[in-house]
Formats: structure tokens, sequence, C-alpha cells
């Protein structure tokens, strides 16, 4: 059974070709990817088909790869202001999350837009936190590590 914890985010100042780690990572919380779906259009219905009087679909092209919110433990270092200039960045950036505690460890880097990041605040239990929610951009590469 595996397990969140060892879970990291890393980010990249050079188009992806090396990645620094940003804080501790909390938790992380991943959107569905999605797909489009294309209705085919019967233009000879055959009765002995199986498929006759259901509408059938094939998949699209265009892929939504989703949205990343993810929770990190404020520690006063220059990740924080580094996500609040790349939510003024035009183009995406680069980004991955490492998961070395699966089974069999394995890492996603993708490109994405910073849509959100929160001012730290507090939890009851004292713990300093913050939020950033990427919009994922293009595929998602994952290896393992």
């Amino acid at each position: 059974m595996s397990t969140g914890y060892g879970t990291q985010f890393y980010r990249s100042n050079d188009a992806g070709t090396t990645y620094t780690k940003i804080a501790q990572m909390k938790s992380t919380e991943l959107s569905a990817m999605v797909r489009s779906a294309l209705e085919i259009q019967a233009t000879d219905l055959d009765v002995g088909d199986d498929d006759y009087g259901y509408k059938t679909y094939e998949g699209g092209v265009l892929k939504d790869p989703g949205e990343i919110t993810i929770t990190l433990i404020y520690n006063g270092d220059a990740s924080h202001a580094a996500l609040v200039g790349d939510i003024n960045a035009v183009e995406a950036g680069y980004y991955r999350v490492m998961m070395p505690q699966l089974e069999t460890p394995e890492q996603f880097t993708y490109r994405g837009v910073v849509t959100e990041v929160s001012d730290p605040t507090t939890d009851p239990e004292g713990q300093v936190t913050y939020t950033v929610k990427i919009k994922r951009s293009g595929a998602v590469d994952s290896a393992a590590i």
C-alpha cells in the first residue's frame, strides 16, 4: 500500500532542464484528464446491427490535461515568491511532482499556468500553509524514477 508521504513538488527556471524543490508538500489534488468524444452520425442504419438505435462515439482529438491543486508548507524561502511570479507569466511554466514512496517510484512532469497562489494562512495546529493551483498545459509525462 502506498501513502502520500514523501511526495515532492519541483519548479524549473530553465525550460525544464533542471528542477528545484519547492517547499514541503502537505497535500495534492488532481482533477481528471478529459478527452472529447465525437458522435458518429449513422447514414446507413442496418437493422441487424447490434448498435441499431444507439448513438455511437469515437475518441476526439482534443484532451484537457486537468488542473493540480497543491498545499505547501510555507517556510519563508523564495519559493512562494517564485510561484507568485509565475502567476504573472504569460507562458506556461515547467513543474514536476515526484512520488518516491510508491512501490514503483514515479515522477510526473508537465507544463502549466499558475492560476492561483494563496497568501500563507495558519491552520488550527499552527502550521503555516499556502495553496497553488496550476492548469496543466499539454501532455503530462510520467516516468519511473
